[in-house]
């Protein structure tokens, strides 16, 4: 996909200028975008999302239940507690034969999001994670995390 902008755009010297603020060459992923909008029609819909994932060493998953590199999750909300789809990560609670696990993926890792009922969904290319700069690992024992917030539904 390329981005066009067109002269005289009335939004052409506003897009241009937050381009240059930007690497030249990077764009913002639209994956985690695409993923809240599968997973949001999906439930609208009555359907379970599932997730593919490709897993490596920052995807935190029940590694028995890895099958050649990957894992398909359900996320539907009657199966998972705490979930978040955020830009960079997908963060839940889910039981997996009976115990409890917290589940992290970072979002470039996710291959596909689908329906199971019908499988109508996206698959995506496995990218490289942001976590490979050992100063945002998560699993770097030398990271502090300085504040956790938590949010309530009620």
């Amino acid at each position: 996909m390329s981005i066009i902008d067109f002269p005289g755009n009335k939004n052409s010297q506003q897009n241009s200028n937050k381009q240059k603020n930007k690497d030249e060459n990077t764009i913002p992923s639209q994956k985690p975008y695409l993923v809240r909008a599968i997973y949001d029609w999906c439930s609208d819909y009555g359907y379970k999302p599932y997730l593919a994932v490709a897993v490596d060493k920052f995807t935190r998953v029940p590694n028995e239940f890895v099958s050649n590199g990957q894992i398909v999750l359900n996320i539907n909300r009657e199966a998972v507690n705490k979930l978040e789809i955020s830009n960079d990560y997908v963060y839940f609670w889910a039981r997996f034969s009976g115990v409890e696990s917290e589940i992290f993926i970072p979002i470039g890792r996710v291959i596909a999001i689908y329906a199971k009922e019908n499988g109508v969904g996206m698959q995506f290319m496995p990218e490289d994670s942001p976590y490979d700069d050992d100063d945002n690992n998560p699993n770097n024992p030398n990271l502090t995390i300085r504040k956790i917030l938590t949010f309530s539904n009620d």
